[in-house]
Formats: structure tokens, C-alpha cells, sequence
């Protein structure tokens, strides 16, 4: 065994002798946890997954406080979930300003602390480790002790990650089976600033940015598919976002197609303002989706996979109507013809 697995085993817990407790059913564990911390300090669309969790826990522990760790990659969704915390922290990843932050941290005394991934976080586990609490829970995977106690791992094959993460309502005594879940944001966070003006045409939104370069479907694909959308539906506008890494590309775009370019933003708010305006949307796998599903927009979204069929349950629109187009390649292999038939299916719907 290397030195670096050693480190990573140390981190995780692997060398603890104690055992979480296994709670696979709704008990109440915690009935005088006043303070709870939460930690989802990864991106946007895993604090959008949460929010089920976040309203449905507020809604039923009125009094509870509820604290939330959020990061540089998603501290500007903290507008989306304010009505169901108390206080957001700000975890930025240096040396200096996590130990300033663990004795803020432990300064707060929290009864329990709640750790959101369903992966085993490298960053959720220092925490854990250096936090004071006299609980502290997760969902079972390969850090599970550093827990006092855990849920069970819904099958990734089968269950939506909105349903995995609620399995962590049951040790309050909520059981997440039959709960109407919701991704729901706020519309009135959202400024008003018209894209077009709403006539007798559908708006097809084409957002360009993923989390990674490999998310791009590419400049010439995006061009066919809008010109096949214009030759086909007189009734449609199509208006392209882009990130400002991508302003080039969204220009080439628009000036190839007669598509409107959304103007660049680097604020969600305003970025998401835009998306809520649109009657379709084509994306990659990114947080789009999530806001696809918060806002009912019918979605066409493309995924890179390992294997068809996948092996582990995609991040779909959550209870929104969607059309998945899926590939083991590059997403530039996937042909505008393909999503033009997927969007003639959705528009049909």
C-alpha cells in the first residue's frame, strides 16, 4: 500500500475502530438538537439537489437551527436557500482560512453535524475530524467513520440523487418514502429583464457553458441544430447563454444562425433570471438542469457516459419533463439530427 492510499485510509476514518449506527428507518435520534450544520461545499447543482432535503427538514423542525457550509464553487446559490437556514458559512480551501474557520466553527456548539455528499469527500472528512460535535451524520460509503451514525446508500443505479440525500430525514423521525419533492427556488429572486418580447413564438433557451471543457457540444453543431429549428419551426426564437470564457464561441454562434445571444452575466441571479424565461431548454450535464426542474422547463439534455445503459442513475430533471441524449464519446459526436428528434418529441409533448 502507497503512502498516498495510507493518507487518503487516515482521512477517511479507515483505522477508527468504532462503527457508525445504521438508521434504516424513521426514529427520532436527535430530539434535543437545537444547532445543526450542514456540508455542501461543492457546486451549484449539489446545493439544488439538497433543497428538498433543506424544505422539507425546516417545514417539519420549525425550531431547529439550521446552519449550512457552502464553497467558492457554489456560495452564490446561498439566495436559493436562505429561507432554510439560519447562517450560510463560506469555506475557502487554504490553510489559513479553514482553521479560522473550524474555531468559528466550534465556537457554535453544534449538536449535530450532517455531512450532504453521497460521495466520500476528502474535504467533509477533515472537517468532520477537527469539528466538535456530538454527532455527527452521513450517508454509508467508504468514509462512514467518521460518523457517529449513518443512513443507508439508495441504490446509484436506481435512486435519483434528490431521493438519496432526503434518506438523511431519518433520524429526525421523517420518512422520505411518499414525500412530494420539489427542486422550488423563489421567483420573486429573480429580476424581470425581458430577452424578448413574449408574442406568438415559443423561446427555445441553448445554453453553451458545462463544468468542463468536455461538457461542449461545439460551434458547428449548435449552428446546424439552430439552423434545422429555424427551417422547421417558423414559431420559434432561440436565445444562447454563454459563460464569458465563451462569449467568442455564443458570437460565431448567433452571427451563423440569426440566433439572439443572452447577454453574459456573472451573476446568478440574473444568469438564472434569463433561463426562467425560456419554454425549452438544450444543455449539457450541468446545473442547468436542477434549474430546468425548479422552474418546470422541458429540457433536452446531453450526457458523456461511461456505458450505455449507464451503470449509475444520471442527474436528470428532477420531476420535470425532460428528453436525455446519451454517449460513451465526446458530446461532439452527438449529431444535430439526434437532438433535433428529441426536441421534436418534447415539443410535441
Amino acid at each position: 500500500m502507497g503512502l498516498t492510499q495510507i493518507i487518503k485510509d487516515a482521512i477517511f476514518g479507515k483505522y477508527k475502530k468504532k462503527q457508525p449506527k445504521i438508521i434504516d428507518n424513521p426514529q427520532e435520534i436527535f430530539p434535543n438538537a437545537k444547532k445543526i450544520l450542514l456540508l455542501r461545499q461543492d457546486r451549484i447543482g449539489d446545493v439544488l439537489v439538497t433543497i428538498p432535503f433543506l424544505k422539507v427538514l425546516k417545514e417539519n423542525k420549525t425550531d431547529l437551527q439550521i446552519h449550512i457550509l457552502l464553497g467558492k464553487k457554489n456560495i452564490q446559490t446561498a439566495p436559493f436557500i436562505k429561507n432554510y437556514c439560519n447562517k450560510i458559512w463560506f469555506y475557502n480551501k487554504n490553510i489559513k482560512d479553514t482553521i479560522k474557520l473550524i474555531k468559528e466553527l466550534n465556537r457554535e456548539n453544534f449538536d449535530l453535524i450532517i455531512d450532504l455528499f453521497d460521495n466520500p469527500s476528502q474535504t467533509s472528512s477533515l472537517l468532520l475530524t477537527f469539528l466538535h460535535s456530538q454527532f455527527k451524520v452521513g450517508i454509508e460509503k467508504e468514509n462512514l467513520k467518521q460518523y457517529t451514525h449513518i443512513v443507508p446508500m439508495k441504490s446509484k443505479t436506481e435512486v435519483h440523487i434528490v431521493e438519496r440525500i432526503v434518506n438523511l430525514l431519518l433520524p429526525f423521525g421523517i420518512n422520505p418514502e411518499g414525500l412530494s419533492l420539489e427542486i422550488s427556488l423563489d421567483s420573486n429572486l429573480f429580476a424581470t429583464n425581458v430577452l424578448l418580447p413574449k408574442e406568438n413564438y415559443k423561446v427555445l433557451g441553448i445554453n453553451l457553458s458545462g463544468s468542463s471543457p468536455a461538457k461542449n457540444w461545439g460551434v458547428e453543431n449548435y449552428i446546424t441544430f439552430i439552423n434545422l429549428i429555424a427551417k422547421k419551426y417558423s414559431n420559434i426564437k432561440i436565445i444562447v447563454f454563454a459563460s464569458s470564457n465563451l462569449k467568442e464561441q455564443q458570437e460565431e454562434i448567433c452571427i451563423k444562425s440569426n440566433a439572439t445571444p443572452a447577454p453574459i452575466t456573472s451573476s446568478l441571479i440574473e444568469f438564472v433570471g434569463m433561463l426562467k424565461q425560456c419554454d425549452f431548454i438544450l444543455t449539457p450535464d450541468t446545473s442547468v438542469v436542477h434549474f430546468c426542474a425548479a422552474f418546470k422547463i422541458p429540457a433536452i439534455v446531453l450526457f458523456s457516459v461511461p456505458e450505455i445503459p449507464p451503470k449509475l442513475k444520471i442527474w436528470t430533471p428532477y420531476n420535470s419533463v425532460y428528453k436525455a441524449i446519451l454517449t460513451t464519446r465526446e458530446l461532439n459526436m452527438i449529431k444535430p439530427s439526434e437532438v433535433l428528434i428529441k426536441f421534436e418529441e418534447l415539443f410535441g409533448e
